[in-house]
């Protein structure tokens, strides 16, 4: 009854409030500018003071995600975000699909292959 889930509820009032505080930043390894993370390094963005994000452990050991969108509309990039060590993305774009990133479409600075912030080396 508290309409959570419910289609036009507004997000709680802590919700609204701290989201508010995050803004746009430009990613350390790629200098993509994004919000909240960067979608082709796959780490956290700039977290304001008081927040942290938490690095989760999956109830299962590994998640590989066949990648098949872009990197800004992805949602499988969330899990990589919170699972860096269990989540391992196959990008189907890449000329190498076992290089764990998502960078097929990422232009901006030439990043050279690295992503998904572990260099773009498979994980084992």
């Amino acid at each position: 009854a508290d309409g959570v889930g419910q289609v036009g509820a507004r997000a709680p009032a802590s919700l609204l409030e701290e989201v508010s505080l995050w803004r746009r930043s430009k990613c350390e390894s790629c200098g993509h500018r994004a919000m909240f993370y960067c979608p082709f390094c796959c780490v956290p963005l700039a977290a304001p003071d008081g927040v942290d994000v938490p690095e989760v452990a999956l109830p299962w050991a590994r998640c590989d995600v066949v990648f098949d969108d872009s990197a800004k509309k992805a949602t499988s990039v969330h899990a990589k975000v919170l699972a860096p060590k269990q989540v391992r993305i196959i990008d189907l774009f890449t000329s190498d699909a076992s290089a764990n990133r998502t960078l097929s479409r990422h232009l901006v600075g030439d990043a050279g292959g690295e992503g998904c912030g572990d260099g773009g080396q498979p994980t084992a």
